[in-house]
C-alpha cells in the first residue's frame, strides 16, 4: 500500500518518467486530499491570463519540487516553452510573496494541501500596498488530461476565499491518493476503504489533512482503476460512477 500524488501514480502505472521500463500495476483505494494550484500576480504586472506569461519573470519555488514540476507542465499545456518563453527563477517558497511585491518577478505558482484560502496567499490578498490577482488555469486542464489522464482535474477557487477576488477562479488541481497493487486482497481493501471514510474525523485529530477527505466526486479522482474492494464500499454508499 502506498501514498502518492496523482501525477506520480499515473507515471508509475504507465512505466513513464522515473518509472520508465518498470510499470507498477496499481489500483486506487481512495483519493485523499486535493492540491489546488494558484497562479498569483498583482495589478500592473501585465498578466491577466495564462498566455500573458510569455516574456515574464516567474517562479514556482525551488527546481525539481512537485509544485515546480506541475507548474512547468501547466505552462507546456498552455503552449508556453518554460526554457524559451519565460524566465524561471528558482526562489524559495518563503521568498515568493516578497519577490512579487518588490517586482522581482511578475507572477508565481503556488499550491498546498486542502481547500483555499492558503495562508500566505491570504496575507498577500490583505495587503494594502498591492492588489492581488489569481489567473485562471482551467484552459490547461484538457491538454494535461490528454497526457496525464485524470491525474489533473479542474477545480475552483471561490471568490470569498480571498478579499481581492471579484469572481470565482477556475484552476487546476492534483490530489494525493492511497493506492495498492492490483493483487491486494479484496476483503482487506474493502475494510481499509470503509475505515478511512468512517473514521475520517478521528484521523483528522492526528493528521490535519484528513479533514479534507470526502466522498464528493470520488469516481473522477483517479488516473488508474479503482480496486474491487474499494468499489464494493463505494457501491454500498451509492456513489455516482460506481
Amino acid at each position: 500500500m502506498g501514498y502518492a500524488g496523482s501525477p506520480v501514480v499515473h507515471e508509475a502505472a504507465r512505466g513513464e518518467g522515473p518509472f520508465s521500463g518498470n510499470a507498477i500495476p496499481l489500483r486506487t483505494l481512495a483519493p485523499l486530499w486535493d492540491i489546488t494550484y494558484h497562479l498569483v500576480t498583482i495589478e500592473g504586472s501585465g498578466v491577466v491570463r495564462l498566455a500573458d506569461l510569455r516574456g515574464k519573470r516567474i517562479s514556482a519555488g525551488p527546481a525539481n519540487t512537485p509544485v515546480s514540476r506541475d507548474a512547468m507542465r501547466i505552462l507546456v499545456a498552455a503552449g508556453i516553452d518554460p526554457g524559451r518563453d519565460v524566465q524561471v527563477l528558482n526562489l524559495a517558497f518563503s521568498d515568493l510573496i516578497r519577490a512579487l511585491e518588490e517586482r522581482q518577478i511578475d507572477a508565481f505558482f503556488y499550491a498546498d494541501v486542502g481547500v483555499p484560502p492558503l495562508p500566505g496567499i491570504f496575507r498577500l490578498a490583505m495587503s494594502p500596498d498591492v492588489r492581488m490577482r489569481l489567473i485562471p488555469l482551467d484552459s490547461a486542464v484538457p491538454v494535461l488530461q490528454q497526457t496525464f489522464g485524470r491525474s489533473y482535474i479542474q477545480a475552483t477557487i471561490q471568490r470569498e476565499h480571498y478579499p481581492s477576488l471579484t469572481a470565482d477562479v477556475p484552476t487546476v488541481a492534483g490530489y494525493f491518493m492511497l493506492v495498492v497493487r492490483v493483487d491486494f486482497d479484496a476483503g482487506l481493501a474493502y475494510q481499509i476503504t470503509r475505515l478511512l471514510y468512517t473514521h475520517r474525523l478521528e484521523l483528522a485529530r492526528v493528521s490535519k489533512e484528513a479533514q479534507y477527505i470526502s466522498l464528493n466526486g470520488v469516481a473522477g479522482r483517479s488516473p488508474v482503476p479503482f480496486h474491487p474492494g474499494a468499489i464494493r464500499y463505494f457501491r454500498e454508499r451509492e456513489l455516482p460512477g460506481f
